[in-house]
């Protein structure tokens, strides 16, 4: 029977995508509010229980959820409420879960989701709804068309476990016409990761499973020969690699970009081998600066940008948490797959939902957003519910625990609904003083400001505001912390010419050579300081960046270029050198 509980924990799946585009003109506190308020309609109804079990698996998820939240929420008052806020709900889910139980219709609400997302996504690219990412003609219900792969990926995953039900044959060729829509609908997205993410799920559920023809083959090999576990083995490498290869070879520059992404990432976790850096995004634009300042000839210069990702969820959590956070991640996700593979099929079938976040997480990001976060909790919980051979703790609870829960949930609501609030106004400041010829409420959003100035989104929105407009002594502050929050590029060179305007040259300098290091075939700081050390009269050092500018390989040849380009020769022809 269709278990009505957990019907608020099915909406969360199928409508949060939706409810969280309902605002997301300023990412954050904003985007997660309307899904958070689901989660919470699922915690109030919470059934009260004198009885609660716990295996190690619980044990190891709690720790990590708890270091993870206590290392990266020092960054500011915004984001240390936000990442308090996420790491109670994960929690709070994770233990819903954990003591309600979801069967196997959380598979086919997967499904129905992922068929939701498609046709979401064809809508964008007809044109008939607006697109969340201005590079990309559909999104879906995401921000990113390579979050909605893995969706999509997951949700074919769950569509393949209905077909070992014995169902009625209409309903196995609708279920049939719906992964023909996501795999078609996979292959117009173009993304290796999640293709990689799949094919690894499929083989864990017919290497672990018996409910295929397919599985039970291999299970027979696997249980009469010993040869088979060899085999088992075998595949289980073997394939992933092999496909790793096929899509490198689709498109080697993407790749490139990430090996350069994870050599950094290496010299990151040097400097914090054991508690991590607490943020990756403050971190790694410096550090990869740093990298090119040693390596300036390195290959990799034609494929450096502005990033904010690991694209390995395994690096990022050890960056960002140490080894301690690393050991308890792995632990979590080692016991997670061998309950699952011990497990009964709704377990397996949930442990192949995990394989694919993890598979398609090993060159992307899929954790760092909350609606696959929160399908990862799930099969994690369902993992630790159904893993009976593993040896369980009981705590026996006062009656008074349901009360105390949802009095924890009224406050977590409360505390949600102020951050909330404040995003909101904030961003609405923001909007109004884009407007060209609009008054500024100064006031109000420094107020905004001293609240959230932990918040990366926002700050780089008020200092990019206040620099546009001119204000360039109020923007220098504002500019000063966002480098520290999500430092790129273009906002070194930002504040950098608020230094050269207020005459700290040795400043500008600084921020503009930073800039240059980040990303060497960035034209746009070596044009900057060209024209400082021209002003101070400095030909030979001006000199050497108008040669810079002529001999890196640009990206996209505009305008700006042509025009940084043309002063350059025209400086090196006055003093007397071929250009």
């Amino acid at each position: 029977m269709f278990a009505l509980k957990n019907v608020p924990l099915y909406f969360i799946l199928i409508l949060a995508p939706v409810l969280l585009h309902v605002d997301r003109s300023l990412p954050g506190i904003t985007a997660g509010f309307a899904g958070m308020l689901l989660l919470l309609v699922c915690l109030v109804v919470f059934p009260g229980s004198r009885r609660c079990r716990f295996n190690l698996l619980d044990l190891f998820f709690l720790l990590f959820v708890t270091w993870y939240t206590g290392r990266t929420v020092g960054i500011g008052s915004s984001i240390f409420a936000w990442k308090l806020l996420l790491g109670g709900a994960a929690i709070m889910l994770y233990v819903y879960v954990r003591n309600t139980g979801v069967r196997v219709y959380y598979f086919d609400v997967l499904f129905v989701a992922g068929i939701f997302q498609a046709m979401w996504f064809w809508a964008q690219s007809r044109g008939w709804l607006p697109s969340y990412h201005y590079l990309y003609p559909g999104t879906g219900g995401f921000m990113n068309p390579a979050i909605l792969a893995v969706f999509l990926a997951i949700a074919c995953l769950a569509g393949l476990v209905g077909f070992y039900r014995r169902e009625k044959f209409y309903s196995r060729c609708s279920r049939g016409i719906g992964i023909v829509l996501l795999l078609i609908t996979l292959g117009f997205l173009g993304s290796r990761a999640a293709w990689v993410g799949l094919g690894i799920g499929i083989l864990w559920s017919v290497l672990t499973g018996r409910e295929w023809g397919v599985a039970r083959f291999f299970g027979n090999i696997r249980e009469k020969y010993r040869i088979g576990k060899y085999i088992f083995l075998l595949l289980a490498i073997v394939v992933p690699v092999s496909m790793i290869y096929v899509l490198y070879l689709v498109h080697p520059a993407s790749v490139q970009g990430r090996f350069l992404i994870w050599r950094v990432v290496g010299t990151i976790f040097r400097d914090a081998p054991w508690f991590g850096c607490g943020s990756f995004s403050a971190a790694y634009m410096p550090a990869q600066g740093a990298w090119f300042e040693m390596h300036p000839d390195s290959p990799f210069v034609s494929v450096a940008g502005n990033n904010e990702y690991a694209f390995n969820e395994f690096l990022r959590v050890a960056c960002e948490t140490g080894s301690v956070g690393l050991l308890l991640f792995v632990g979590v996700v080692v016991m997670g797959l061998y309950f699952a593979a011990k497990g009964n099929r709704v377990s397996r079938f949930a442990g192949g939902v995990l394989v694919v976040i993890l598979g398609f997480g090993l060159f992307s990001y899929p954790l760092s957003v909350e609606l696959v976060s929160a399908v990862a909790i799930i099969s994690l919980a369902i993992i630790a519910r159904d893993a009976r051979h593993a040896r369980e703790w009981i705590v026996d609870l006062d009656m008074s625990f349901a009360f105390i829960l949802r009095i924890a949930v009224v406050l977590f609501l409360f505390v949600l609904s102020i951050e909330y609030y404040h995003e909101k106004k904030a961003d609405i400041l923001l909007t109004e003083a884009r407007e060209v010829f609009s008054r500024m409420k100064t006031s109000e959003l420094k107020v905004c400001y001293e609240r959230l100035g932990g918040n990366p989104d926002f700050v780089l929105r008020y200092g990019r505001t206040l620099y546009t407009r001119g204000d360039l002594l109020n923007a220098q502050p504002v500019l000063e912390k966002g480098l520290s929050l999500r430092p790129t590029s273009e906002l070194a060179s930002d504040l950098g010419k608020c230094y050269f305007y207020q005459g700290r040259w040795k400043d500008a300098e600084q921020k503009y050579r930073l800039a240059a290091n980040m990303i060497p075939n960035y034209i746009v700081p070596h044009h900057l300081l060209f024209k400082l050390y021209r002003l101070k009269g400095m030909p030979e050092e001006a000199g050497r960046e108008a040669r810079q500018m002529l001999t890196i390989p640009v990206k996209v040849v505009n305008s700006s270029v042509i025009r940084a380009r043309g002063e350059a020769r025209a400086f090196l022809e006055e003093n007397g050198e071929q250009s």
